[in-house]
């Protein structure tokens, strides 16, 4: 036996932020915003509290971290899917994403109502609602045409996102209600309003 020391390196600074996002992700799907705690987030990444608030400083930045990568990845997916569609087929694509994403709808909207008492949350949950608003007004002004729309781009995108979020909502509350063809109908209705 050696009493060699073993070969302890110190995780990379953005290996340690990504398992943070993840474990992050993870507690706020489960728990929620409110109820989820640095804490369990440190310790399901294997860190202490100490590397979260060294890495984002609150929750409120570790959650903002969070909500851009989704509205970043949900930008991506949207310009890709809508660029070659159809209205129908935009309708169904959304339609699923306010199925497939219903926890993550559960998390904005509480987050929203956090917003309304807490000025920092406001600010993020605006940058975030701003940045997203813009590149979905974007994309419904550029496929217009094709996609047979004629109403006001930023409306519609704004109809959208409420959509989303309100149909991702009531269907963790009352899932049968609104299965995906129904879904799909809605979404259809927003885009020729």
């Amino acid at each position: 036996m050696s009493d060699m020391p073993q070969d302890r390196r110190r995780p990379r600074r953005e290996d340690v932020r990504r398992d943070l996002l993840t474990a992050a992700a993870e507690e706020f799907r489960l728990s929620g915003y409110a109820a989820t705690r640095l804490e369990a987030i440190a310790a399901r990444a294997g860190y202490t509290k100490g590397a979260v608030y060294s890495n984002f400083g609150s929750k409120q930045e570790l959650f903002a971290e969070l909500l851009d990568e989704q509205v970043t990845a949900l930008i991506a997916t949207s310009v890709e899917q809508i660029s070659t569609a159809r209205a129908e087929d935009v309708a169904l694509r959304l339609a699923r994403l306010s199925l497939d994403e219903q926890r993550w709808h559960v998390l904005i909207a509480e987050f929203a109502v956090q917003a309304t008492t807490d000025p920092g949350v406001a600010a993020v949950y605006l940058a975030s609602r701003h940045r997203l608003m813009t590149a979905l007004a974007g994309l419904i002004r550029d496929n217009a045409a094709p996609l047979g729309v004629t109403g006001d781009p930023w409306s519609i995108a704004f109809l959208i996102l409420s959509t989303t979020n309100v149909l991702g909502v009531h269907g963790v509350i009352e899932p049968a209600a609104l299965p995906l063809e129904r879904r799909a109908e809605l979404f259809a209705a927003v885009l020729r309003a």
